[in-house]
């Protein structure tokens, strides 16, 4: 495969800005940048907040933690995370050193240096990353120094996550994977419900991976939904995880024409789907970490006249 840096530059380029979007809801929106250290790996983990501009003890709010593709970084699909604090989530953008924009920017061998990163162990450290964000969020809350002290409802989480971000959400939502002669379980029991944007196939597309699987799954992907890491990988395979979960609650949209970089609010489609994308998602996250019936309603029941010819959407 020949790429130029020129096209790797506009694959990986994910933190576009300047959607022109309108919130649903138009509370202003603080966001902080900040490198915390896990002393277990001597690792340090990038991460941005989001979260609305006024913050209450007396209304703690549900957390939304999201994990970058291959290649970016924690400033990915800010029109969309930033959107979701608006609706009242405080939103964890998590970057992940090795599999992140380290690895290919400045390179010319970018594309083979990104293929070469979606590996197992980089699976397992941004799985590892995730549980630690999880636990440094409960220091945080019992912390009287930091601004999200006592402003996060912990008992309401979601994982989201696009891409190699979507495999971590699936690891940490409970798909098993063997490794050698190991077959892991690192699901977290603190995730209330999660969100895939452009999800990959189970390994030999095996349904067994995913027997473990219990909470609410809102799967994204579009017609076009390929990627030049994954060429083998047709659109229509993203769909798997939604068709072999048995778990109750999994939600699926297929946007007509979407391509991979749509769910960063990137391209033509990321502007042509950003409304649809972000009120889809924000009646998930309030049905399931708000119990928001009337939003459980809409998307069981009205999401897909909204849709119309623009996708297919199916959930059970």
């Amino acid at each position: 495969m020949s790429i130029s840096f020129r096209s790797l530059f506009r694959i990986l380029w994910l933190g576009w800005i300047g959607s022109g979007l309108s919130p649903v809801w138009a509370g202003p929106v603080q966001t902080l940048l900040e490198d915390w250290k896990d002393p277990t790996r001597d690792r340090t983990v990038p991460v941005k907040i989001y979260c609305p501009q006024e913050l209450s003890e007396k209304n703690p709010l549900p957390v939304v933690l999201y994990s970058h593709g291959l290649g970016g970084s924690r400033e990915i699909a800010q029109s969309i995370l930033s959107r979701w604090a608006q609706n009242g989530y405080i939103v964890i953008a998590v970057q992940h050193p090795g599999s992140d924009v380290s690895v290919w920017q400045g390179r010319p061998d970018g594309i083979s240096r990104l293929i070469s990163a979606a590996n197992a162990q980089q699976l397992l450290n941004r799985i590892q990353d995730i549980h630690f964000v999880l636990d440094h969020l409960q220091e945080l809350d019992s912390s009287g120094s930091h601004i999200l002290h006592k402003k996060m409802n912990l008992s309401r989480i979601s994982m989201t996550g696009h891409s190699f971000g979507a495999y971590t959400t699936l690891a940490v939502a409970g798909q098993t994977r063997t490794i050698g002669n190991k077959t892991l379980n690192t699901a977290d029991p603190r995730i209330t419900c999660a969100i895939v944007m452009s999800p990959s196939p189970p390994s030999d597309k095996n349904p067994r991976e995913f027997e473990k699987i219990r909470i609410p799954i809102f799967h994204m992907t579009g017609t076009k939904d390929t990627s030049p890491v994954q060429p083998d990988l047709k659109p229509e395979d993203r769909t798997l995880p939604y068709q072999q979960i048995r778990a109750s609650n999994q939600y699926l949209v297929v946007f007509q024409d979407g391509d991979h970089m749509m769910f960063t609010g990137r391209g033509i489609m990321g502007r042509k789907y950003a409304d649809l994308i972000v009120k889809s998602s924000v009646a998930f996250l309030d049905a399931f970490l708000k119990q928001d019936s009337n939003q459980k309603n809409w998307l069981d029941k009205e999401f897909v006249q909204e849709l119309g010819p623009d996708g297919r959407f199916e959930h059970k």
